[in-house]
């Protein structure tokens, strides 16, 4: 599995941004886009803010998407063109309107000296301190232990075991039982809880993405006023919070059973028996291409492939997986992970489509 922090950094980093982010409720006609101090970037404010933030990526896409500008001319004006994008999105600020004709709010997302996230006034943002005050006793509670975490500036990862939930593939072939926590403060995906096999004899991991609960981040809207607001936690948000979090408590509990996790294991099993009937060289270039690997991906997975010398459809999937730990990142192997438990859940008929384009490739 893909190294990340450990679990006293990631502690670390999320108290350090709990402190440091603010979030603000504003009409889109306060905003502007400035320069400042030389700076070619352009800047983010808001009227009755202090001091502008910094675009982020995130934000500048959410930006483009709310305003009905293409993302691609979006990207390139303001890497290219940062005077033009100012204007575009000034003109913008001061002339949008929603379907109704009316101004609407959004709520702007900060950390830092930077503008992270540009969102619906009924998103309902889960911070990660919540999440981590709720999850990790949950987590002690069960004798699950992490073995991953990260986080980035999209999400927050938490991948735990635990020893309790045990099964056994194929002969000597031992698995843990286990999940994936993942939660976004910017609008890059629901908050997942994702069932996790966790491989003893490589230590890979695969996500059951399909078996996942997701809760979205929407709720009531805050706000309506002239000026931006700061956005802070009230009464009635905190006590349907609580409401939320058990619901993940519970969740947490269903995930980590042996008897979720043996439907999991008996489709394991059931993969070992179907194999590959084609060259593994141009299967695995029939399979990146299907799921839209890059070359150095694809080359990874060929050669854990072979490596493991299990042409059968948990072949791939441990393949896949094993590719995971040379990913460029942190969210990239997460996919990776994801992938895999993918191809485990590959109909049969999807995954002797391999094989048959594969030979077909060949002219045989």
């Amino acid at each position: 599995m893909y190294e990340g922090r450990t679990l006293q950094e990631l502690a670390t980093e999320v108290m350090r941004r709990a402190e440091a982010k603010r979030d603000f409720v504003a009409p889109i006609n306060s905003m502007q886009l400035v320069e400042h101090d030389g700076v070619d970037e352009p800047l983010f404010q808001m009227e009755g803010v202090d001091g502008a933030f910094g675009v982020q990526e995130m934000f500048r896409k959410q930006l483009a998407d709310r305003m009905g500008v293409p993302e691609r001319w979006s990207a390139k004006m303001f890497d290219d063109y940062p005077d033009l994008f100012r204007d575009t999105f000034n003109y913008l600020f001061d002339n949008y309107r929603n379907k109704k004709g009316q101004e609407p709010t959004q709520l702007v997302r900060t950390l830092d000296d930077g503008a992270r996230a540009f969102l619906s006034n009924s998103y309902r943002p889960l911070d990660n301190e919540d999440l981590a005050e709720i999850i990790i006793p949950k987590l002690e509670s069960v004798d699950a232990k992490i073995v991953s975490c990260e986080i980035t500036d999209r999400r927050m990862y938490l991948k735990a075991t635990t020893e309790r939930v045990t099964g056994e593939v194929k002969q000597g072939d031992i698995v843990q039982g286990g999940l994936v926590i993942s939660n976004s403060e910017v609008g890059a995906g629901s908050l997942k809880i994702e069932p996790l096999m966790y491989r003893l004899a490589c230590l890979n991991g695969m996500i059951v993405a399909e078996a996942a609960m997701r809760k979205a981040h929407v709720t009531s809207k805050y706000f309506g006023g002239d000026g931006a607001s700061e956005f802070f936690k009230d009464d009635t948000r905190r006590k349907t919070d609580d409401a939320f979090w058990s619901q993940v408590r519970d969740t947490v509990d269903a995930v980590l059973t042996q008897e979720t996790f043996d439907v999991i294991v008996g489709r394991a099993r059931a993969a070992t028996q179907e194999v590959l009937n084609a060259d593994p060289i141009q299967v695995v270039e029939v399979f990146a291409k299907e799921e839209g690997l890059i070359e150095r991906e694809k080359n990874s997975v060929l050669k854990h492939l072979i490596q493991g010398n299990d042409i059968s459809k948990w072949g791939l999937v441990n393949a896949v997986t094993s590719a995971s730990k040379e990913a460029d990142n942190y969210a990239r192997a997460t996919e990776m992970e994801r992938l895999g438990g993918k191809v485990m859940e590959y109909a049969p008929s999807k995954f002797s489509a391999l094989s048959r384009i594969a030979n077909k490739g060949k002219g045989e």
